[in-house]
């Protein structure tokens, strides 16, 4: 049998790290009034994030490659001679990423219509009409100024050439990467063309990277939108785990939120079991705030 671990063996874990969390992170966790209560809202947030948590993934993944493709291009030099496995790897990670960049605003178009189903010319079969209506100003309506504006200039900047190469890349024919220097992988794809020349990015990387920022602005700028107009509304929020146990805190949403946010729920239990106590209790803000009013806030949250 495995012996028993005790509580006091258990690692302490901080998940409250809201410093960390952007307005897209936000609106996902605490949406609500006066929006509408309904999963498929929640299913298009989740969307979005989950497709950023695996763009993230990935990345790390395809920089990982990075020293072994530039050995890969040091063999080929050398004998004259290649697999390019670690190439071809790379550029179905690249394509992948495309892809997830434009699965974020496939939730973003899900959202959009969530919430403004009833306003004309809202959609959900097209990611692309999504953005294209916003920039021949055919939504009726309710539609809000402010989101149209920011889908207007997408649309009018970079959302078309993304939009082309995830089509491709989802429907036709694939490219590939080549390392030209030990400092840029260039990418090529023969099936878009531009003139009599295929599509090349100089830079995979650096444009990956412009492109996931211009979407991480665009979800982040819509998301505060949505954020601002939240009614005020109390939620429970998970400190971490300290010796097997939960710590947790209240804050109010609308609220500039950080580290020093909200009430503390279990001053009372840290009090009447110190050997339990918060590690970091004295530095806490929440902590100090509830004074001896943690009971009350418990029963108010029941």
């Amino acid at each position: 049998m495995k012996p028993e671990i005790s509580p006091e063996q258990l690692p302490t874990v901080f998940t409250y790290h809201p410093e960390y969390w952007d307005y897209v992170d936000r609106f996902t966790k605490w949406h609500g009034a006066p929006f509408p209560d309904s999963p498929i809202l929640s299913k298009s947030l989740r969307t979005i994030t989950d497709h950023r948590n695996k763009f993230r993934t990935l990345a790390d993944r395809a920089n990982l490659l990075i020293p072994e493709i530039v050995e890969e291009r040091k063999l080929l030099n050398q004998t004259g001679y290649s697999n390019c496995d670690k190439v071809r790897e790379f550029t179905a990670i690249i394509e992948t990423l495309v892809c997830e960049i434009y699965s974020c605003l496939d939730g973003l178009r899900d959202a959009i219509h969530s919430i403004y189903e009833n306003v004309r010319g809202v959609q959900k079969k097209s990611t692309g009409t999504l953005f294209k209506k916003a920039a021949e100003e055919s939504y009726g309506e309710g539609f809000p100024l402010e989101i149209a504006t920011l889908l207007k200039a997408a649309y009018e900047s970079w959302f078309i050439k993304l939009r082309e190469l995830r089509s491709e890349l989802t429907h036709g024919n694939l490219g590939i990467c080549s390392m030209q220097d030990e400092e840029k992988i260039v990418y090529i794809h023969h099936g878009i063309s531009l003139g009599k020349q295929p599509l090349i990015i100089d830079d995979i990387i650096a444009w990956l990277n412009t492109n996931i920022n211009q979407v991480n602005v665009l979800l982040n700028d819509i998301c505060k939108f949505w954020f601002n107009q939240l009614e005020p509304r109390e939620v429970l929020e998970n400190c971490g785990i300290h010796k097997g146990r939960f710590m947790g805190r209240v804050i109010m949403i609308t609220e500039p939120i950080d580290q020093d946010s909200g009430l503390c729920i279990f001053r009372h239990f840290y009090e009447e079991y110190p050997e339990f106590a918060c590690p970091i209790k004295d530095s806490c803000a929440a902590y100090a705030r509830v004074g001896s009013n943690s009971r009350e806030v418990v029963e108010r949250l029941q």
